[in-house]
């Protein structure tokens, strides 16, 4: 549910009339529950509170908890449950800990809290929220560490630390956010300025929507501008952090790792795709059996109508899903895969690298 104000209303009204029921009622004791914490959140509410504890000021018991609920909230935006969370250690993960621990000693910087998430696509991300790096966090799913041999999973923490080490999720908001304060007032001072010359009387209300309509046109156009800018310096951090692994890993491991990486996001297309076509066979086969079933003319038409939606819908989740990658090939986070390995090459052409 989108939490705009009218919803909100709704919420507070709806609160107030079901609290005003509940007071009114009398209360059974047997009914009444406290609300339930599981094994798997009562462990992760452990480890936090030990990650806090660990801090030694105020100040840095703040930043700590401000960085776990960052892990909280993409916990959430994600629908990533508490038994997929893992917390990785030397013990229970001593390849990727002493990974982290010596790449990040390499780059200068402060090793990340590291997570594992059980999810089923390979993938990993950074992020920091303090300007020394004290305060940093890298997540790494299960399905990327199945994927990769050891050297290629290297290559990706190497990546990762690399956007941390180069502050890009600082950097990154900082910008973003002027540019959007920016795009706010511009579009604001636009439309008073049409408004003003315009007049609000209503003798003049084809010129106040004349106004309106190019104050939106306005909009709409800076809004496009700040997607650009978001998508250049996304794909530039990225590309900056590809050359930082290459460094300081090997190039090849790089490349070989998002060939993989390439490779298995194009096999969930594929299964997409794959389990729409099945269907719209089965609904064009019923399509044509249904001239064959001795039924009255109005329900076999009805069937047919009914065949022909079902159908136009599995098509529409087709169309929807290729729309959605053209338009992250053009104003995506990620520069394409085929540009990322070229970059690389271009950068280290002595590693005499390969695009298998």
């Amino acid at each position: 549910m989108i939490f705009n104000s009218k919803n909100k209303h709704i919420l507070i009204f709806t609160l107030l009339i079901n609290s005003f029921f509940l007071t009114a009622m009398p209360k059974n004791e047997e009914e009444t529950s406290e609300i339930k914490i599981d094994e798997y959140q009562t462990k992760k509410f452990e480890i936090f509170q030990q990650i806090i504890d660990e801090q030694k000021s105020i100040t840095d018991k703040m930043k700590m908890i401000q960085l776990l609920k960052e892990i909280r909230n993409y916990c959430d935006a994600n629908n990533i449950k508490n038994k997929d969370l893992t917390f990785v250690t030397s013990e229970n993960n001593p390849f990727i800990y002493q990974s982290v621990e010596e790449i990040a000693k390499k780059l200068e910087i402060p090793a990340p809290l590291i997570f594992k998430i059980k999810v089923p696509y390979a993938n990993a991300c950074a992020t920091n929220i303090d300007k020394d790096l004290k305060f940093s966090v890298m997540l790494i799913t299960e399905e990327l560490e199945n994927l990769l041999n050891k050297d290629e999973l290297k290559a990706v923490i190497a990546h990762e630390l690399g956007h941390i080490k180069h502050h890009h999720t600082e950097k990154f908001d900082k910008i973003m956010n002027t540019v959007t304060i920016t795009t706010g007032i511009a579009s604001l001072a636009i439309y008073l300025y049409l408004s003003s010359k315009a007049g609000l009387e209503i003798e003049d209300m084809p010129k106040t929507l004349a106004a309106l309509s190019i104050a939106g046109s306005t909009l709409t156009l800076f809004n496009l501008q700040k997607m650009i800018i978001e998508s250049y310096l996304s794909r530039k951090n990225e590309t900056q952090a590809d050359l930082t692994a290459a460094k300081n890993t090997n190039p090849q491991n790089m490349i070989s790792s998002l060939t993989k990486i390439e490779n298995n996001f194009q096999k969930s297309i594929d299964t997409y795709f794959n389990d729409r076509d099945f269907f719209i066979d089965k609904y064009e086969n019923l399509k044509k059996e249904i001239n064959n079933e001795k039924i009255n003319f109005f329900k076999k038409l009805y069937l047919k109508f009914k065949l022909h939606n079902a159908i136009e819908s599995e098509i529409k989740d087709q169309i929807d899903l290729e729309n959605k990658i053209v338009l992250i090939k053009i104003l995506g986070s990620h520069p394409t895969t085929e540009n990322r390995i070229k970059t690389i090459e271009k950068n280290y052409p002595k590693s005499n690298v390969t695009t298998a």
